[in-house]
């Protein structure tokens, strides 16, 4: 690991030169273009089995030296690039890859280090496409219907405190308690 300001600036500035690692985040973004649910199609090029967690090391490292290299004193711009290249690094594996929890800790992660950035737009798109999945089939224009429920949790595991009905977070009747209070 670099130790100083200039150290951890060539590693920054070596790792995002493109065609780094044999093109690792192009082959990478290619897969994304192609990858359905973690499957590639059956006449697609062959990526490697190694590919994803490559790019999860490749990205996690920038992402580390670019906090680094800001907390020692360094240019803003150096280390935004470091954040935008670790985004794509990371996206480039949950953007179609597989439903889990784990892809989406990485997908907020990697919505981390485009805010870090100063990618705001990125990151937005790439956790509302995180949220768009996890409520598909779920109306939020119609937060009225008593039948509806919302619950918030960390890390994918639901809540077990207080539930807020939908009628509750739009003001309909009821004195907007949670669902506990009502029992």
């Amino acid at each position: 690991m670099a130790a100083t300001l200039e150290e951890l600036r060539a590693n920054i500035d070596a790792a995002i030169v493109p065609g780094y690692r044999a093109r690792l985040l192009a082959r990478g973004q290619a897969r994304a273009m192609i990858w359905r649910d973690g499957a590639l199609p059956q006449d697609a090029p062959n990526f490697g089995v190694e590919l994803s967690d490559d790019l999860l090391a490749y990205g996690y490292s920038l992402l580390q030296h670019g906090l680094r290299y800001i907390d020692m004193g360094g240019d803003g711009e150096t280390a935004r690039k470091a954040f935008e290249v670790a985004a794509e690094a990371l996206e480039a594996v949950v953007a179609r890859g597989a439903a889990s929890a784990e892809r989406d800790f990485h997908r907020l992660v990697a919505a981390a280090a485009y805010h870090l950035g100063r990618f705001s737009a990125r990151a937005y798109s790439l956790l509302y496409q995180g949220l768009d999945a996890q409520f598909h089939g779920f109306d939020r224009r119609d937060l009225n219907r008593r039948s509806r429920q919302v619950q918030f949790g960390v890390s994918g595991a639901w809540s077990r405190g207080p539930r807020l009905s939908a009628a509750a977070l739009t003001g309909d009747s009821g004195g907007g308690r949670t669902d506990s209070e009502s029992t």
